[in-house]
């Protein structure tokens, strides 16, 4: 399993006390590959025509990272995004060059965050998936932006946007290789046009010649917009969308991230979006204020009733499978692998957000009390 580079790594790892599997039943088998494109090559994106005769090793990705809280943050404000490093509790980081930064300032922001970026982590820095949203295929700072966050290596993932093809994702992958990106950068790729719900099973579908792709974000404001719907409380014009691009996403092994809430003082329609984003089965959910971070890892974050379900589901799987059982009963339900498998998901998932949680505590902490820092903390 592949570490945070740059900073103090994770133990993202299987604890042994955890698994609800023997040595021998862990070994499971590889995922079948999915089954061809159905439609000849000349229909296919052109990018992905040219690969279609291959089948690239897709990366070990974290299936179990939390990724409850994705805070988008201006590229332009580098007091903000090293204010997002160091004190907000958020799971994901983004930094943007595409809509929150004004044309003049373009190029600006893209040193800006490669600035930010190349400062080195303080000893007691919190854990940080990185993530940049460049701007988008067709436009002058595409190229550039990729080249630029390539050379990162804090950057574990690069967010396009306004993706409406299986294209536009070779392209940027191809371009990430050329420019010299370690082949663990993954891709992020935004859903916000309604060609590219019509799009999102080859979109998806991409990720078995596009070995960076690991998510599928919703970008839900663009979306309203193009399909002339209306800002509904209770989303009903988007419902469609969401779960098409979830289908797509989980058919292919993809994260996939819920879009944003734009009205900030609405902390009641906020809680209700991400009580409805859990329910559809969304990872997370796009941030916009760090005043929303909280609200999101609560929703999105296994709940106590959850966790102390899924103990005493492995209890008794483990105990079924040391007597040779396939099957078990917890609280008057069936419990099969699927079950023990969603378990051990939720447990994990709940030690990662634990070492999370402690770290920015951590660095809360030496930037409270400076005095108690060392002398490479404070360098930085």
């Amino acid at each position: 399993m592949r570490g945070l580079r740059g900073v103090t790594p994770l133990k993202l790892r299987r604890p042994s006390t955890l698994s609800p599997f023997p040595p021998a039943f862990d070994k499971r088998p590889p995922s079948l590959p999915a089954s061809p494109p159905s439609l000849p090559l000349p229909f296919l994106a052109p990018a992905l025509a040219r690969h279609i005769q291959y089948k690239a090793p897709r990366p070990k990705r974290d299936a179990h990272r939390p990724l409850r809280s994705v805070l988008f943050t201006p590229g332009s404000r580098p007091d903000k995004m090293r204010k997002a490093l160091t004190q907000v509790p958020a799971d994901v980081l983004a930094f943007d060059l595409e809509d929150s930064v004004s044309y003049d300032r373009k190029v600006e922001a893209r040193k800006a965050v490669k600035e930010v970026l190349s400062e080195a982590p303080s000893a007691c820095a919190a854990p940080r998936y990185v993530t940049v949203r460049v701007n988008c295929q067709g436009s002058q700072w595409w190229t550039e932006d990729l080249a630029a966050m390539a050379g990162l290596a804090r950057v574990h993932a690069v967010i396009i946007p306004k993706v409406q093809s299986a294209d536009t994702l070779m392209t940027a992958h191809e371009l990430l290789g050329r420019f010299g990106a370690s082949p663990a950068m993954g891709i992020w790729a935004m859903v916000e046009t309604p060609a590219a719900v019509m799009n999102i099973k080859e979109i998806a579908r991409s990720a078995n010649f596009v070995p960076r792709l690991e998510a599928l974000m919703m970008g839900t404001s663009d979306l309203t917009n193009e399909l002339h719907a209306l800002h509904h409380p209770d989303r009903v014009p988007l419902l469609y969308s969401l779960s098409s691009c979830l289908v797509a996403a989980r058919a292919f092994k993809l994260r996939v991230i819920d879009g944003v809430h734009l009205n900030l003082n609405d902390p009641n329609g906020f809680a209700a979006a991400c009580a409805q984003g859990r329910a559809l089965g969304f990872d997370g959910k796009s941030l916009i204020h760090p005043k929303t971070v909280a609200e999101a890892n609560k929703a999105f974050g296994p709940r106590p009733e959850e966790l102390a379900h899924a103990e005493r589901v492995l209890t008794a799987w483990r105990e079924a499978q040391a007597h040779g059982e396939g099957l078990a009963v917890v609280d008057g339900q069936l419990i099969e692998v699927l079950h023990a498998e969603e378990a051990y998901r939720l447990l994990t998932m709940q030690e990662n957000i634990e070492a999370i949680e402690a770290s920015v505590h951590a660095q809360a902490g030496m930037m409270t009390h400076p005095a108690t820092a060392t002398t490479s903390d404070t360098a930085h």
